[in-house]
């Protein structure tokens, strides 16, 4: 089995429905890779991704602040073969475990008060995209 090896560029991505309980506006953000060929990204790179996104649960509408980080990677994602150094190169194999971070809680008004969501953090999956299907790892 091959893989694609995620470099500068390619994307990290979030549904709008990705994190269990929590609604956020679909994301994507650029992978910056710190290893010297093709500046492919390693395992260690996906700590540098932070969106800051808005979110609001089922019961609370009024729109939160929360920042989004990768929290594990998946076995798959960690090439046993190619590496960058002394780290893995990272694939876009699978999917990735992620968390929503809650800077301001989602509310809603209830009885003319305001009521926050209790919740400070949401669980959640995300994928890696790449837009280069050439530069691949055979694992």
């Amino acid at each position: 089995m091959s893989a694609s090896i995620e470099v500068t560029g390619d994307t990290a991505e979030f549904t709008a429905d990705c994190f269990i309980g929590a609604l956020t506006e679909p994301m994507s953000t650029s992978m910056s890779g710190t290893a010297r060929f093709k500046l492919a990204c390693q395992v260690g790179d996906h700590r540098a991704v932070a969106p800051p996104c808005t979110h609001r649960t089922a019961t609370h509408t009024f729109p939160g602040a929360a920042l989004v980080t990768i929290s594990a990677l998946s076995a798959p994602q960690q090439s046993r073969i190619a590496a960058t150094g002394s780290a893995a190169a990272l694939l876009t194999a699978q999917k990735f475990t992620c968390e929503l971070t809650v800077t301001m809680p989602a509310s809603v008004v209830q009885n003319g008060a305001t009521v926050t969501d209790p919740l400070t953090k949401y669980d959640g999956q995300g994928e890696f995209k790449s837009s280069d299907d050439r530069v691949r790892a055979r694992e």
